[in-house]
């Protein structure tokens, strides 16, 4: 019997730590560098699912431009995979300015710097894992 109570005991706990492993939350920290010149700003999108990568952001950040370097931070990010994507918006308008739809003509780049060779970064090339604790993500305007 007592041995049942102990076995018993063991798995609420177990449950109980389960539940707030599961409500923790960590920050994606990233810093994008070697952007050409300081106008405008940087456009910064996390994505947490491979379908909507490069279309639908999960979070998205503005951040300013210092000495072509910039810094932003996800807060709250629960625990799985995600990738991140940056686009210089040198004209400030607020929205990534494009050839025959096609060819970006303002610079973009990924977490892991994802290389875009014939065509945009694939998902298993600019993904990573967030654990339990912060991230950090150095991705570099080429």
């Amino acid at each position: 019997m007592i041995r049942f109570v102990l076995l018993l005991v063991l798995i609420l706990l177990s449950k109980f730590t389960l539940r707030a492993q599961e409500g923790e939350t960590v920050n994606i920290v990233v810093k994008i560098t070697n952007f050409k010149n300081n106008d405008g700003k940087a456009m910064v999108a996390l994505y947490n699912q491979e379908k909507t990568f490069l279309k639908t952001p999960f979070k998205g950040e503005i951040a300013a431009i210092d000495k072509e370097t910039s810094m932003v931070t996800f807060k709250n990010v629960k625990p799985g995979i995600y990738a991140v994507g940056v686009f210089h918006d040198q004209d400030d308008d607020d929205e990534l300015d494009m050839f025959m739809g096609m060819i970006p003509r303002e610079p973009v780049a990924c977490s892991n710097n994802a290389p875009a060779k014939f065509g945009p970064p694939k998902w298993d090339d600019a993904k990573f894992t967030v654990a339990n604790k912060d991230v950090h993500q150095h991705i570099s305007f080429n």
